[in-house]
C-alpha cells in the first residue's frame, strides 16, 4: 500500500510554482517601467524586454487562472461566507456594494478636503458627485441591513429603486454643473502620459461590466440590485467624461473645439442619467401602485 504521505512534497512544489513566475514577471514590468521613465521605451532593448514581459504576463495569467480554478475555488466553495458569495449573485452583490460605498465616501472626503484647501469650485463639484454616490450607496446597504427580512420587502426595494432615481437626478445636476465648467473654464483631468493608458483601460472594463451587471440585475427581477446596478451605470457614464478630458490634456492641441466636444460628451451622459433616473422613478411608482392594490384586495 503506497503511502499517501510521499505527496506532500508535491504538493508544496504545486503551489511554489506560481511564485517565481509571479517575481520574474514583476521585476520584467518594472524594467518596462525604468525603459519608460528613462526615455528609452523606443529602443530594440526596450521592445526585447516588452516581448519577454508580454509571454511572461500572459504565461502568469494562464496559471492563474488554473489554480484557481482547480485549487483556490473548490476550497473557497467549503468556506461558509466565500460559498455564499460565489453562489449568491445578491449577497455578492450587496458585499460589493459596501466595498463601493467605503470607496466612493474615501475619494468624497478627499475631494472636499482638496477643495477646501485649494479653494478649487472644480473639485467641490466632484466632492458633491461623490458625496451624492456614497449617499446613495449607503441608503441601499442600510434597506439590504435593517429591512430585508420585512414581508412587503418587494415593495420595500420600489421605493428603493424610486429613490436611487431621485439620486441620478442629483447625479446629474452635478454633471451638468461639470459641464459648465469644462466650457466656460476649460477645466479637465490631466494625468501622466504613461498613466493615462491604464486610465483608459480601467474606464472601459468598468464601462463593460456596468453594462454586463445591468443585464444580470434585470435578470434577477430585484429592485434593489437594478438600482446598485444602474448607480454604477452612472458612475460609469462619468468616468468616460473624465477619460475625454484627460485624453485631451495628455494629446490634445489645447484647441476650443475640444472643449465643445468635453461639453457635448458632458452633455450626453447628463441626459442619459436623466433618462434612466426618470424611468426608474415612473417605473417604481407603477409596480408600488399594483403591489399595493394587489395588497389591499388580498387583505
Amino acid at each position: 500500500m503506497k503511502n499517501k504521505g510521499i505527496q506532500k512534497p508535491k504538493a508544496v512544489i504545486h503551489w511554489l510554482k506560481p511564485v517565481p513566475l509571479c517575481i520574474v514577471t514583476v521585476l520584467l514590468l518594472l524594467s518596462c517601467g525604468g525603459f519608460i521613465l528613462c526615455g528609452y521605451m523606443a529602443t530594440i532593448p526596450a521592445y526585447v524586454v516588452y516581448a519577454i514581459t508580454l509571454y511572461f504576463v500572459c504565461r502568469l495569467a494562464v496559471v492563474s487562472f488554473f489554480a484557481y480554478k482547480h485549487t483556490i475555488k473548490p476550497a473557497l466553495l467549503h468556506h461558509t461566507f466565500a460559498g455564499q458569495l460565489f453562489r449568491d449573485y445578491s449577497f455578492r452583490t450587496v458585499i460589493f456594494t459596501y466595498l463601493s460605498f467605503a470607496a466612493t465616501a474615501v475619494f468624497a472626503v478627499f475631494k472636499l478636503i482638496m477643495s477646501i484647501y485649494t479653494h478649487s469650485a472644480w473639485l467641490a463639484v466632484f466632492a458633491g458627485y461623490y458625496t451624492i454616490l456614497a449617499i446613495s450607496r449607503f441608503v441601499i446597504i442600510w434597506f439590504h441591513r435593517y429591512n430585508d427580512a420585512k414581508a412587503d420587502k418587494l415593495l420595500q426595494e420600489y421605493k428603493v429603486y424610486r429613490l436611487t432615481g431621485f439620486f441620478l437626478v442629483f447625479i446629474n445636476l452635478s454633471v451638468l454643473v461639470a459641464c459648465w465648467f469644462m466650457y466656460y473654464q476649460n477645466k479637465k483631468f490631466s494625468y501622466p502620459n504613461f498613466i493615462i493608458y491604464a486610465v483608459a483601460a480601467y474606464t472601459f472594463y468598468k464601462i463593460t461590466i456596468a453594462v454586463i451587471n445591468i443585464f444580470k440585475a434585470g435578470r434577477h427581477k430585484r429592485p434593489l440590485l437594478s438600482a446598485i446596478r444602474q448607480i454604477g451605470f452612472a458612475d460609469a457614464m462619468v468616468s468616460i467624461v473624465s477619460l475625454q478630458t484627460a485624453m485631451f490634456s495628455s494629446f490634445g492641441n489645447g484647441h476650443n473645439n475640444e472643449r465643445i466636444l468635453n461639453a457635448l460628451t458632458g452633455t450626453a451622459v447628463s441626459v442619459l442619467i436623466l433618462t434612466a433616473a426618470v424611468y426608474m422613478i415612473i417605473h417604481a411608482a407603477k409596480q408600488m401602485k399594483i403591489l399595493i392594490k394587489e395588497g389591499e384586495n388580498n387583505a
